[in-house]
């Protein structure tokens, strides 16, 4: 925090340095405060809108750099082909396998990032849970005869992991979610009520991955949910 790192040529407030040493007392409160004191707005007004709010905000667009002759690429070749590939997939045989009928999607959590701090003592982070449960709507776990905290199968075309299902009427009919980044070997099945289960063995990095950065496809898996873990 207290590194002096820009952020590129504009930067949105003034950069902003904390002591931390200096400041041991601060609330979290406080803290927040001290993070948001360059923003266009004080926290103490965005906290009067617990629902959102949409400010009037007065910005008129800067002239270029000096120097800077690039231009926007309108129809970029590279662009218009990825969006032919998208156009030309199948999604209507995509959705329609009757085999994986479920579309798995990631999940955030409001009180941890992945599994970090899960094993700490007395942590509640995860609601004393050291795995990350598989959510799914109460209708699809009465349809296939399960309930909250019976163990599955999820299986996906590329491999299969063990969890623990958990309802959740916001969840979206025939969509199932999961926190990533939990789970250990595959020899460490049987131990994921300990280590939680690993949702990147249901995604294969070398097939569909976005070609520029070589992230892999990490939600809207289709996959299937079978009752236990043998």
């Amino acid at each position: 925090m207290g590194q002096k790192y820009g952020f590129g040529t504009f930067d949105e407030a003034p950069l902003l340095t904390i002591d931390m040493e200096d400041s041991d007392n601060l609330t979290t409160e406080q803290f927040y405060e001290t993070l948001c004191q360059n923003g266009r707005f004080s926290l103490d007004q965005v906290r009067q809108y617990p629902h959102g709010h949409l400010f009037d905000v007065d910005e008129t667009v800067q002239p270029k750099a000096p120097g800077c002759v690039e231009r926007l690429d309108v129809g970029n070749e590279y662009l218009m082909t990825e969006l032919a590939e998208v156009r030309a997939f199948d999604f209507a045989t995509e959705h329609g396998d009757s085999d994986l009928p479920f579309r798995l999607i990631s999940r955030r959590s409001n009180n941890f990032v992945n599994s970090t701090g899960r094993s700490l003592p007395g942590t509640k982070l995860n609601r004393g849970k050291q795995y990350n449960p598989l959510f799914m709507h109460p209708d699809d776990l009465a349809e296939l005869g399960l309930k909250s905290g019976d163990t599955v199968t999820i299986t996906s075309r590329h491999d299969r992991i063990p969890s623990m299902v958990e309802a959740d009427e916001t969840v979206r009919r025939k969509v199932v979610a999961m926190y990533h980044c939990f789970g250990g070997l595959v020899d460490e099945d049987s131990e994921f009520l300990r280590l939680g289960s690993n949702v990147g063995r249901l995604m294969p990095a070398d097939i569909e991955y976005d070609p520029i950065s070589g992230i892999p496809r990490m939600s809207n898996v289709a996959v299937s949910i079978s009752p236990g873990w043998e």
